[in-house]
Order: structure tokens, then C-alpha cells, then sequence
């Protein structure tokens, strides 16, 4: 099995740290995923969305920035500001292009159909627009 990936929004970091257990079994947005890390993956899709550098991208200290951990194998880390906005204000057209680039990229090895990718970003996208809406932040729960 591989490692599991739960995209949320909280108010606070702090608010955000309380789940370590799971944030599906909370009242928080959820878009739950399998195999798109934050560090990797989702740094490259910020980068195609917003035309930022990858490395950048993944100098901001927001990025994968650690907030809680259980057990070693049980993590909840930030995502940046930049990457809910950019996600919550692309339209269709651009969700369409950052899908096909981010299939193509090294991070999926080239080796996915940009029609699997789609909804991923579709999601990710919805969620942003609901933390934007309700001034919250995004961040990712990890379990290894």
C-alpha cells in the first residue's frame, strides 16, 4: 500500500495540528488521495499553476512546512497561501493545461493519462475555493 495523502482546510495551523488521527473523521473540506505528495507532486503542480519556479516554489516556507507528527509516520504540514489561490481562481481552460502538463512532468514520470489527472486538480481546485471563501488555509495530512 502506499503512502495516503489528505488534502484539508483549517482555520489556524494550530486548529490543523489537532488532526492527527484522520481529517475525514472531522468536520473539515476533505479531498482525499493516494500517491500525489505534497513535497514532489504538488510543489510541481503549484509551479505549472502560478509560473513560479519549482525550486521557489519549494523555498517558500509555507511549502511542506511541518505542523504536527504521530508516531513518525503520521504527518500534518502546510501548503502555501500561493497554491489555494492559484487553484481556487483557475478556470476550466487553465485547470485543462495544468492537468496535461503535470501528467507529462518527471514527477509522474510521464506515465499517466492527463484524463486521471484532471480530476485531481478539479478537486484540489474545489477545495481551494472553499478555504479561500472561508479565509482558511490548505494543508496535507500524511500517513506512511
Amino acid at each position: 500500500m502506499g503512502n495516503l495523502y489528505d488534502y484539508f482546510a483549517a482555520s489556524s495551523d494550530e486548529l490543523a495540528a489537532t488532526v492527527l488521527e484522520s481529517p475525514t473523521v472531522t468536520n473539515f473540506p476533505v479531498v482525499e488521495l493516494k500517491d500525489i505528495d505534497p513535497i514532489i507532486q504538488l510543489s510541481r503542480a503549484e509551479a505549472l499553476l502560478t509560473g513560479t519556479g519549482f525550486d521557489t516554489v519549494c523555498a517558500n516556507p509555507r511549502s511542506d512546512h511541518l505542523i504536527a507528527e504521530l508516531d513518525e509516520s503520521v504527518f500534518v504540514s502546510t501548503l502555501t497561501d500561493e497554491l489555494r489561490d492559484a487553484l481556487a481562481s483557475a478556470d476550466e481552460t487553465h485547470r485543462r493545461q495544468v492537468a496535461e502538463l503535470w501528467a507529462r512532468s518527471e514527477e509522474f514520470d510521464g506515465d499517466i493519462d492527463p484524463t486521471d489527472v484532471l480530476p485531481v486538480v478539479d478537486e484540489l481546485a474545489d477545495l481551494a475555493r472553499q478555504a479561500k471563501a472561508a479565509g482558511d488555509r490548505l494543508y496535507c495530512w500524511t500517513c506512511l
